[in-house]
């Protein structure tokens, strides 16, 4: 037995549903723009590490050199 609704009722159900299906469309396009976002970010900070870690990488060998030539001038004749 089907269920008579007024024309008002039936068209707030289909606003409300219309409503839902945007909200639901929202929040999936947050989602994903979020999780972008996570993801450049994560990438931003490994890049930067890695060049944090190459300039420590060519620190410790001029560091290096520094030491070896200054032991090597100090040493009697």
């Amino acid at each position: 037995m089907p269920i008579e609704l007024g024309s008002v009722t039936a068209e707030m159900m289909v606003t409300h549903a219309l409503n839902g299906a945007q909200r639901q469309a929202d929040a999936s396009a947050n989602i994903a723009e979020q999780t972008r976002l996570a993801y450049l970010e994560s990438k931003e900070k490994i890049s930067v590490r890695e060049a944090q870690a190459m300039q420590d990488v060519r620190t410790s060998g001029v560091a290096r050199e520094i030491v070896q030539h200054r032991s090597v001038q100090n040493q009697p004749a």
